[in-house]
């Protein structure tokens, strides 16, 4: 038998190793298709809390091992009565940390320091606080250089921090060591086409970079089922690789790209923050604004600050932005944007509908009602079926 856990993308978490087939995720949130990593779950901060003490426990023995036994049997043989009745209850918080990581139904005995940072950090990143889970899973790495599957969450969570070149640096390590025809290469060309599709950037190495990374794939990979989704999306690709606009992107204007309109301290902000230089471009941010108010200097500090751990700064500084320039679009799309990678699906879903109010032209090229859609996903309560 099999638990299936019904998540947002609606596939199959295996109580043991299950072989994956890379997959086109949906354009609102690029990675939150592929599994493993199940996207899309949410936990409030105490929850989280909670199930993190109780993994702690789990980690260094502090639970009964006829709670263990118990809970491990009636989710392994999908035994309905055996499930603990009460939702608030430790056991029931056992039972969704075991969905969550069900390595751990198979796991007895001391388990290692480098596998309890491993599951911790994939609780962070499950339940969506990706800076704790890309500090874990660097973690992870540096204890064992060789573990792939932390390659690619880390990969995946640096995308959702805005980092996509770090993550495609990630993905290039995983090719270099397992060969692309391996099922973890193939995996990681896939997200590097997939990551500079989503990253709606223009410049035309990262895009030949997407090209070959999708080509490859392509002739790579057995999933027929992915060849038209791919190949739109290289289409896709070699036109905007020749400056045209697509559908997608019709009327497609990014203020945060050089722009020869702007001020030499404007465009000196946005290319130090397009090459990821973002003490220098913070240093900037806060010296122009200074000095005069600009809405996408402004979005560009909260972008900094959010990626850089300064959360609530980063929130105080959004808020700030929109309440003063009700009218910019920008402000309300990175604003939903920082509220989904803090686990608050519906703030992000009221930001993005406001995005769509203003600026349709921006909404659909930024693909905000997929992103409403996943948000959406992401409030409905979680399903489990057992069979």
């Amino acid at each position: 038998m099999m638990l299936r856990i019904i998540t947002i993308g609606a596939f199959f978490v295996c109580t043991q190793a299950c072989q994956k087939k890379p997959h086109l995720a949906p354009a609102a949130d690029p990675l939150s298709a592929l599994e493993p990593p199940p996207m899309g779950a949410t936990t409030y901060n105490d929850e989280l809390k909670r199930e993190l003490k109780l993994l702690d426990d789990v980690h260094n023995g502090r639970i009964a091992k006829n709670t263990l036994i118990k809970l491990k049997n009636a989710l392994i043989h999908a035994d309905k009565n055996a499930l603990p009745q009460n939702p608030n209850s430790d056991e029931a918080y056992l039972v969704k940390i075991f969905i969550a990581l069900p390595e751990l139904l198979q796991t007895e005995g001391i388990i290692s320091k480098t596998k309890q940072l491993w599951h911790t950090a994939k609780l962070y990143f499950i339940n969506r606080h990706f800076p704790d889970a890309a500090i874990l899973m660097t973690e992870v790495i540096k204890a064992e250089p060789d573990f792939i599957e932390a390659q690619n969450w880390r990969a995946r969570a640096m995308f959702f921090l805005g980092n996509p070149d770090g993550a495609v640096s990630d993905l290039l390590r995983i090719i270099q060591k397992t060969g692309e025809s391996s099922a973890h290469g193939i995996d990681a060309l896939y997200l590097i086409g997939a990551i500079r599709y989503e990253s709606n950037d223009f410049e035309a190495h990262r895009i030949k970079e997407g090209i070959k990374a999708w080509s490859t794939y392509l002739q790579l990979a057995d999933v027929p089922e992915m060849t038209k989704e791919v190949t739109d999306g290289l289409q896709e690709l070699h036109a905007r690789l020749k400056g045209e606009k697509t559908e997608s992107f019709a009327g497609k204007t990014d203020p945060f790209l050089e722009n020869p309109r702007y001020s030499a301290e404007k465009n000196a902000i946005l290319r130090a923050f397009k090459k990821e230089e973002l003490l220098l471009a913070l240093e900037l941010a806060n010296s122009s604004l200074k000095k005069l108010f600009d809405p996408d200097i402004a979005t560009i500090k909260a972008r900094i600050l959010f990626k850089t751990g300064s959360h609530d700064e980063a929130g105080e500084l959004f808020a700030f932005i929109v309440k003063n320039k009700p009218t910019y679009a920008p402000g309300f799309h990175y604003q939903g944007m920082a509220f989904m990678m803090q686990g608050k699906p519906k703030e992000a879903i009221l930001s993005w509908q406001k995005v769509i109010e203003l600026d349709k032209n921006y909404a659909a090229s930024h693909n905000i009602m997929q992103r409403i859609g996943v948000a959406q996903k992401m409030v409905a309560p979680q399903k489990i079926e057992t069979h």
